[in-house]
């Protein structure tokens, strides 16, 4: 399935883009109520490996705030389309919390990955794709929160 952006204007295109950048802001910031600003929590639908709607995003910010306090998203390139903007970032932080059972590490680390948000006509995401699953499944390797078990799952899957 191919997916289009709908046809809009430069000015709607950099209202979209500044709420993709708001979005980000809650994940710098641990502000999960910024969450309800950019997304419409009536019509939330995710294609990412968790669930859909604006209370998972505000457990997200919580549960990596407290795992990585000094987590910090980089913008590194923004793409805005007509209703739908690409952003690709870098992540860095400190595992200095618990994160899924797993005591803290100390382990830093960096990442690369991306978002993909259509919104809406008022400028608030409606659909979101999560683009990392590769660096995520890699940071719980580092901080050792997989499983041997769930490894051999995801070797079964062709994703180790």
């Amino acid at each position: 399935m191919v997916i289009r952006p709908s046809q809009t204007n430069s000015a709607t295109e950099a209202a979209n883009l500044a709420t993709m950048r708001k979005m980000i802001r809650a994940f710098n910031t641990g502000d999960p109520a910024l969450v309800g600003e950019c997304a419409n929590k009536d019509a939330l639908v995710s294609y990412s490996p968790h669930e859909p709607g604006t209370e998972v995003q505000t457990n997200e910010i919580r549960v990596q705030r407290m795992a990585f306090p000094d987590l910090y998203y980089q913008e590194e390139l923004t793409i805005a389309e007509g209703d739908m903007v690409f952003l690709a970032w870098q992540s860095t932080g400190t595992h200095l919390g618990p994160l899924f059972g797993t005591d803290a590490t100390g382990v830093r680390f960096e990442l690369h990955g991306g978002e993909v948000a259509r919104f809406d006509a008022n400028n608030m995401i409606i659909e979101h794709w999560d683009q990392w699953t590769k660096p995520r499944i890699e940071s719980h390797l580092l901080f050792g929160t997989l499983t041997p078990e769930y490894q051999n799952k995801l070797r079964a899957g062709g994703l180790l």
